[in-house]
């Protein structure tokens, strides 16, 4: 209940920072190793949407696998 007695239209929330709030990495940095984690969940869904068993390299998976990164560091390994 509001302070009038009536229910209020909506609610606020926040969210108290945790670890990754408080890292000293740059914010550019920081997204780019989490891109870099998600890329071969992602091209592994695509390929099961396309019809490729899971836990298979479809060709997505192969794609990523083979690409070179624009760092020179590679792509990620399984």
């Amino acid at each position: 209940m509001g302070l009038s007695g009536e229910k209020p239209l909506s609610e606020a929330k926040t969210k108290a920072p945790n670890s990754e709030y408080h890292k000293n990495e740059p914010k550019v940095a920081a997204r780019q190793a989490e891109v870099a984690r998600n890329y071969p969940k992602r091209a592994a869904g695509i390929d099961e949407l396309n019809g490729h068993l899971s836990g298979s390299d479809g060709p997505m998976v192969t794609a990523l696998k083979t690409s070179k990164s624009t760092t020179g560091a590679g792509c990620w390994s399984s």
